[in-house]
């Protein structure tokens, strides 16, 4: 191998010479080797180094000296006026080996451009993803099934939620609202497309969020939490399914007929109080104090010893709930809201209205030929007859289903707590719902 090497060194003459005051320590760039015993290789050294009757000895070195790098020869292919000119060849491989380069440039940044889109669309995903994930752990999609879970959060089975969304969307109106605060109207012609924002949540789960708001009183910042959502988000969609719920509901009738009536009477009425149309009953909504003066005199109530609204409910003697009205001050009287709730006007020639002492309303059913049966007065008396008694007892049996209607009406959370000042202008809407 080393023969090889030398072989190959040694081809070139200029790049050897003998070394008279050339060493290792001085010249650190050139390479020294001592001469070969091979005879031939040992005469081509000789030969180049051309000294005239020189004999190296054992302790003779030769040095290799650097040699310069060689000129390219310009090879021409054809006829060419000047020997400046570059042969057409090396022209054509520069301007190709250009291109090649500039197209790799081109098909890279493209290829960057066309990642970047991806890694985008891949960002848009996973954000929908975990907005979906997150209505599926707390939202319509992960509670249908479950009919415990329905009735908690929204008081109803998931076949009366689906009937009740159906009835809200007549026309599709769910999918063309506007949120509650836009410049828009805020249900749309059936021909014109939604303005305003995208919805973050679908129709179902929006209605959703609304109940829950409703029946469990759960914070709009548990809810925004739960749906990924802002408060402020979470208040405009329910204030905006709100008034939806209210326009659309108040308009069924439930003011039953005295065919239904009789129809649905139950036994311990049609034998003592068969022509009983309702029974009505006041309840009162504690709220917060307002600022006004005016209003504190307003709705405080002596009874509840707080500030409070108050409303009328009529129940059928089957307990079904025939009437509602709008919620007054706690500081008026029984008789007032009769007076003023248009309940009066349902009545008709006949009827009997039952309810507690309180309601010393005669004077305004008696125009009408309509009986008022209400318990007895004790009056100056110490204690009723024992035939007083067992009428009170009797019509305080049969009055136990306003009581009941009164405490589901109740059920709904959101009423159980101090309504704040906030709330004045929907209070009457939740109330009715």
């Amino acid at each position: 191998m080393a023969l090889q090497v030398m072989q190959t060194v040694l081809g070139n003459p200029q790049e050897h010479s003998a070394g008279c005051f050339s060493n290792s320590k001085r010249d650190v760039t050139l390479s020294f080797y001592g001469f070969p015993k091979e005879k031939k290789l040992r005469s081509r050294w000789l030969h180049k180094i051309s000294r005239k009757n020189f004999s190296p000895s054992t302790g003779h070195r030769s040095h290799l000296r650097p040699s310069p790098k060689p000129r390219r020869k310009l090879v021409l292919t054809g006829p060419s006026t000047s020997s400046q000119e570059a042969p057409p060849t090396a022209i054509s491989a520069a301007s190709s080996t250009k291109e090649t380069d500039e197209s790799k440039g081109g098909g890279t940044q493209q290829q960057i451009e066309r990642l970047r889109e991806e890694l985008q669309n891949v960002l848009h995903l996973n954000e929908s993803l975990q907005h979906d994930l997150s209505i599926l752990k707390f939202g319509l999609r992960g509670f249908k099934d479950s009919e415990k879970d329905m009735s908690y959060y929204t008081g109803l089975t998931y076949g009366q939620f689906v009937a009740l969304f159906k009835f809200l969307n007549a026309h599709g109106i769910c999918h063309r609202l506007n949120y509650w605060g836009s410049d828009y109207a805020q249900i749309q012609l059936p021909d014109s497309e939604k303005r305003g924002q995208r919805r973050s949540l679908e129709p179902e789960d929006e209605l959703f969020l609304t109940l829950c708001r409703l029946r469990v009183n759960t914070p709009e910042k548990v809810l925004a939490d739960n749906y990924n959502l802002s408060v402020s988000e979470v208040s405009r969609i329910f204030a905006t399914w709100l008034d939806l719920l209210h326009s659309r509901l108040i308009q069924l009738p439930v003011w039953a007929t005295k065919k239904t009536i009789k129809e649905t009477m139950p036994e311990v009425f049609q034998q003592k109080y068969p022509i009983t149309r309702v029974i009505l009953d006041c309840t009162e909504l504690f709220i917060e104090k307002p600022s006004c003066f005016r209003a504190q005199s307003d709705t405080y109530s002596k009874y509840k010893s707080h500030n409070t609204a108050k409303g009328l409910v009529g129940i059928a003697p089957n307990g079904a709930l025939t009437f509602v009205s709008d919620l007054y001050g706690g500081h008026c009287s029984d008789k007032i809201i009769v007076e003023h709730c248009g309940f009066l006007q349902l009545l008709e020639e006949g009827d009997s209205v039952m309810a507690d002492r309180g309601f010393e309303i005669q004077a305004l059913l008696a125009p009408r030929k309509v009986y008022l049966n209400i318990p007895p007065f004790m009056r100056s008396k110490d204690q009723l007859n024992p035939d007083k008694e067992d009428e009170t007892r009797e019509i305080g049996s049969v009055r136990i289903h306003v009581e009941r209607a009164i405490e589901r009406v109740k059920n709904w959370n959101i009423l159980k707590q101090i309504l704040p000042n906030s709330m004045s202008e929907d209070i009457d809407k939740i109330w009715k719902l």
